[in-house]
């Protein structure tokens, strides 16, 4: 029988993490990035990497994209959000050639229109939309942005697809407590959930005298057609199935460049510690960093046995203008990786002023590249 929805978390049966079969930590295949963060680039890149321009939007009234949010691929149909959680944007769709095939703008307090966008996502079981606000409400929307429905889970800032339904996680701002993460299916019904022995820290920061707020420690889950991955204190587990639990898969050795996990994430300075997000595909893992030591790297690594494959860096200049510079056509682009894998490609994305220079076109929007490793 399914499980209704709701917020209390206390009422929800839960399937204690360390119940599963993990790995030895000494086991796990280890990226060393941080000894690994100076290397030079790779000095023939197109002899591991395959880079292809996948989509390069239309540009019409309606097709204007602010920024590019992949939120899926069905049928070799791409799903795009133009907007963020401050910029409301439009839900856009588009063949492999670039055509729009439809775009829609349900932002608003009216009927079947939701607020402030978390996350945007392409719902694999009915080829729609799910949209997640700032609120934990889940709009349903037809490919075509008819309103079908709306969901609640309370509690719950971070909500990505899997193979078979979703999963979510609570992040709460407001106070520390165990990472739990919630299974649901198709139609948003409960079905199951892990504590893990892992907490979400949060530090008090002071934002005008007298008025108080919380930091919260960023906790990102990485996304694949086939998992969902989670990095914590150097590892990374795959919590893609309740059944095998969180399941620690590779080790990142930061040499202890992170910022130590006792100290506010206030009181860090600027570029003074290593962060760094990890994308994985079947095969490979992707580590990117930016504003350490006033650089940009991304590396790409064997999953097997953590060899260092390819190796790209810029000097950081700004939060704007993150990426790492590959040579396409005949021009130097800047791209960025996206949260977004397959099981053999990573995917980028190339901002506007970017594809303007590659083009020739003062008015093109941004762009989707992917690699595949040779």
């Amino acid at each position: 029988m399914k499980t209704t929805i709701f917020s209390s978390i206390g009422a929800i049966c839960l399937m204690a993490a360390t119940s599963c079969s993990q790995k030895p930590q000494d086991e796990l295949v280890t990226f060393n990035f941080a000894a690994n963060y100076d290397a030079p680039d790779t000095e023939a890149p197109e002899s591991v990497i395959d880079l292809k321009m996948v989509l390069n939007p239309e540009v019409t009234d309606s097709t204007l994209i602010r920024e590019l949010g992949l939120c899926g691929i069905i049928d070799d149909t791409y799903y795009i959000y133009s907007g963020n959680n401050i910029y409301p944007g439009r839900e856009m769709a588009f063949d492999a050639s670039g055509k729009c095939l439809v775009s829609f703008d349900r932002s608003g307090a009216g009927p079947g229109e939701h607020s402030r966008v978390n996350s945007c996502w392409a719902n694999t079981a009915t080829k729609g939309w799910a949209v997640i606000t700032l609120f934990d409400d889940i709009y349903n929307y037809t490919f075509d942005g008819k309103f079908v429905g709306k969901d609640s889970i309370m509690q719950m800032n971070n909500i990505y697809p899997r193979p078979d339904g979703w999963i979510g996680m609570n992040a709460s701002a407001f106070k520390e407590r165990p990472t739990t993460f919630y299974y649901f299916d198709n139609t948003w019904q409960l079905t199951d959930s892990i504590v893990t022995p892992h907490t979400n820290r949060s530090w008090p920061y002071e934002v005008q005298p007298g008025f108080v707020t919380t930091v919260a420690e960023s906790v990102d889950l990485s996304l694949s057609t086939s998992s969902v991955l989670y990095a914590h204190n150097d590892t990374v587990y795959d919590v893609t199935s309740p059944a095998e639990g969180i399941r620690p898969i590779a080790a990142i050795n930061s040499e202890g460049k992170r910022r130590p996990a006792d100290m506010n994430i206030m009181d860090a300075s600027d570029g003074e510690y290593l962060y760094y997000y990890v994308y994985m595909t079947k095969n490979h893992a992707m580590l990117f960093s930016w504003n350490y030591n006033n650089r940009t790297v991304m590396q790409i690594y064997d999953r097997h046995d953590g060899k260092l494959l390819y190796s790209a860096s810029d000097k950081f200049t700004d939060y704007e203008h993150v990426g790492v510079p590959f040579e396409y056509n005949g021009h130097k682009v800047i791209l960025k990786p996206i949260n977004y894998t397959t099981d053999d490609r990573f995917f980028l994305s190339a901002s506007s002023e970017v594809m303007s220079e590659i083009t020739g076109d003062e008015e093109a929007n941004p762009a989707l590249f992917s690699i595949h490793i040779k």
